[in-house]
């Protein structure tokens, strides 16, 4: 196992954790409804990639007859880069159904923006009057421009560079800004390397305020245990973080694997959940399958004692990134 004091710092959204220096990560983020994925890739890949991905899109066909490409190009005033609106799908049951897709290459990376649309001006099957009752008729421009100044403005960032800037990081890539109502979203998932059935979870919510704290739902998860093989409270309460307070629930039963694991989580900000103090969730399993094992597992690569230890060195280290907002 990776002791506690083998951490590496990670940054996410526009905070900073510490996590076992050979975990694996993976995630995405979303940004006023866009989503956001990069991979490492070099730009020759890049290029190939587009080749295969226009090639793809203009020869797909949609499965009722209609158009499928709407638009194609470079995204205006930005080099190494490829944007598509289309039906998305050859299945889609809708004519006016559209998803645009951005990319980019920069800094070793390819970097994805996507959000789905509508417009129902070109529907053949949108009657004038039925159009007339719509109060959004059409929405592929403004989300284009929303996608368009995304794309312009995200830049690639290898996990291991923290920004000294304000602005949102997601796995592979770094979003500059001062933090705004534009409901910020970056999660990611790290998998041990050396203890595959180990994986924590981590994400930031600007857009989301529960009604009540981790610990005020005690009735609901109480409920959740009982369907738990061997389910038992290991502790909870409060937890003082290095920006404020938190609650946490650590909880030991029987995983899908049928062994016994451990399922951690941590929340702050749950009822007060704003761009400058977004509700932050950490989740951390034994014992259990995730992105990169499926099992069979035997016994939980990980003890009790030293779950707790490594979601202690986790857990507090949570803070927000200097200059991040």
């Amino acid at each position: 196992m990776n002791e506690p004091n083998e951490l590496r710092t990670q940054c996410v959204g526009r905070y900073l954790i510490d996590i076992p220096h050979s975990s694996v990560v993976f995630g995405s983020a979303k940004v006023t409804g866009v989503s956001i994925d990069s991979v490492a890739m070099s730009y020759e890949s890049f290029r190939q990639e587009m080749t295969s991905r226009q090639a793809t899109m203009t020869t797909t066909k949609s499965r009722f007859g209609y158009k499928f490409l709407y638009e194609i190009g470079e995204v205006p005033g930005i080099k190494n880069s490829k944007y598509f609106v289309s039906l998305g799908d050859a299945d889609a049951p809708s004519d006016a159904t559209r998803v645009i897709e951005a990319f980019k290459w920069d800094r070793g990376y390819l970097i994805k923006a996507r959000i789905n649309a509508s417009d129902f001006t070109k529907s053949k099957y949108a009657t004038p009057e039925i159009l007339q009752v719509m109060s959004i008729k059409a929405d592929v421009a403004p989300k284009l421009r929303t996608v368009f100044d995304l794309i312009e403005k995200m830049r690639g960032r290898p996990d291991d560079v923290i920004p000294t800037e304000p602005g949102m990081c997601f796995v592979g890539g770094f979003l500059p800004g001062n933090a705004g109502d534009v409901g910020e979203n970056p999660s990611v998932q790290f998998v041990l390397s050396n203890n595959r059935d180990v994986s924590v979870g981590f994400d930031t919510n600007a857009g989301i305020r529960e009604a009540e704290t981790l610990l005020q739902r005690s009735s609901v998860i109480h409920q959740g245990l009982q369907q738990i093989s061997g389910a038992r409270t290991i502790r909870k309460g409060g937890v003082d973080l290095v920006n404020g307070r938190a609650e946490e629930w650590l909880i030991s039963g029987k995983t899908p694997l049928n062994v016994i694991g451990n399922t951690f989580t941590l929340e702050a900000n749950s009822t007060t959940s704003s761009a400058l103090s977004p509700l932050l969730t950490l989740d951390m399993e034994t014992g259990t399958t995730n992105a990169f094992f499926n099992g069979p597992l035997k016994s939980p690569s990980l003890s009790e004692t030293d779950a707790i230890t490594l979601w202690d060195a986790i857990s507090r280290s949570v803070r927000a990134r200097p200059d991040g907002f």
